[in-house]
This record gives C-alpha cells, sequence and structure tokens, in this order.
C-alpha cells in the first residue's frame, strides 16, 4: 500500500474541504505546490511589509521578480494581523476569471506604514523600472521585491489603497 503524497495533490480554494486549514499557496523552490497552512499565510501577512504573491493557474509561488498590482479597482483591504481563510477565498471566488490567466497572481501585503493590508489582483515582471512604471500607471503606493524581501514606495499619495478602506 502505497502512502498518500499531499504535495502531489494541490488544492485550490474551491477544493478545500477542511474548512480552510489548508491550502495551496506556496511552491517549493523547484516549482512544484506544496500545501501552506492558514496559520503560515497569517504568520506572513502579520509582519509588516509581509505577504506573498501566488498563481493560482500554475500553482507556483515566484521566488524572483518584482510584483505590482494591476488592478486597483479590485484591491480589498483585510486586518493583516487577522487574516482569515474567507478573506481569501471571497477575493478568489470574485475574480476567478482574472486569476486563469497565468500572468495574474494574488497578492497580499502589510503595509507597513499604515498597518493596513491589501488583497491585490498583481503581476511579476523583471525589471524594477517596470515595476515602478506599473505603480504609477496603476496608482499604486510601490511594488515588492521578491528576491529581496521588502516593498519599494514609488508614491505615498496613491490613492487607490486609501480608496479601498
Amino acid at each position: 500500500m502505497s502512502t498518500f503524497n499531499e504535495a502531489l495533490h494541490p488544492r485550490d480554494p474551491k477544493g478545500v474541504s477542511t474548512g480552510g486549514r489548508f491550502v495551496t499557496v506556496r511552491s517549493k523552490v523547484e516549482g512544484s505546490s506544496v500545501p501552506m497552512s492558514m496559520d503560515e499565510l497569517a504568520q506572513r501577512t502579520a509582519e509588516p511589509d509581509g505577504g506573498f504573491t501566488y498563481a493560482l493557474a500554475t500553482g507556483k509561488e515566484p521566488r524572483w521578480g518584482f510584483s505590482v498590482s494591476i488592478r486597483p479597482d479590485l484591491s480589498t483591504p483585510f486586518d493583516p494581523k487577522n487574516l482569515k481563510f474567507s478573506d481569501l477565498s471571497s477575493f478568489v471566488q470574485k475574480n476567478m476569471a482574472l486569476f486563469n490567466d497565468k500572468e495574474n497572481y494574488i497578492g497580499a501585503w502589510h503595509n507597513p506604514e499604515t498597518g493596513g493590508g491589501f488583497l491585490d489582483v498583481s503581476r511579476v515582471v523583471g525589471s524594477a523600472k517596470e515595476a515602478e512604471r506599473l505603480s504609477l500607471k496603476h496608482d499604486q503606493i510601490g511594488y515588492y521585491v521578491l528576491h529581496e524581501g521588502h516593498s519599494v514606495i514609488v508614491n505615498r499619495n496613491a490613492t487607490s489603497g486609501g480608496a479601498a478602506k
């Protein structure tokens, strides 16, 4: 009798039957999906300047690049010290058509200056210059440098995040 390997059977948000205890939102460096607990997600978003970037279409979390929100109209606030499965599930369900595009990511960010958190539809680009251009185009506060683990503020006066509050 073989042992069931959960990492070979990733779940999508609609397929979670454990009440949200585990969701597939992380990938190993090699790119294969592994389940991450809501506790780990909550811990990552609770830290100022923390969060995550995850591609539902591919089941991967990028390790390199610059993540920026491209849909300010869909930016959804959440309490970064109390991220709930229902927050993620609702956001994903409302925007599933966008997440079917392999270039779109679900992004979560804890703004270290205001203490607020946002769920976003994000893109990962290859240069800081492109991330800055997209940040300004989409009225974003800034972008996140995935391979260095910090955000870069482009426009503190951006209104898209403030409008979401």
